[in-house]
């Protein structure tokens, strides 16, 4: 599941979740225990995300952090994506304030990016 999102296989991905919903918590426990929407932040892949976000919302699941403590947002907010990171605020998928293990928020991210 986590190798069709990284590849960015959107029909493949939904494919896996429309068989088993409970992989939308998967984690990749060799990446920083990064969930599936951190990759599909990082490479920016939009379609993705919302897909993904949808998954999310009827799992009910909050935003996952990885071992550096960060959410989507901050990937997002990292990769000076901007329209990923407005799906996230949009879909309600962040904890206000949150800090990665360096302290730093999404948005001291996103100013270090710009």
């Amino acid at each position: 599941f986590l190798s069709a999102v990284r590849e960015k296989r959107l029909s493949r991905v939904k494919e896996l979740i429309f068989q088993e919903p409970g992989l939308i918590a998967a984690v990749d426990r060799h990446t920083e225990m990064t969930g599936a929407l951190h990759i599909a932040c990082v490479a920016g892949d939009e379609p993705m995300v919302q897909f993904l976000l949808r998954q999310a919302e009827k799992a009910r699941l909050r935003p996952s952090r990885n071992t550096s403590l960060r959410e989507p947002l901050h990937e997002a907010a990292a990769c000076g994506d901007l329209r990923t990171a407005l799906a996230l605020i949009d879909h309600r998928h962040f904890t206000l304030d949150a800090r990665d293990s360096m302290g730093l928020t999404a948005l001291h991210l996103a100013c270090q990016h710009a």
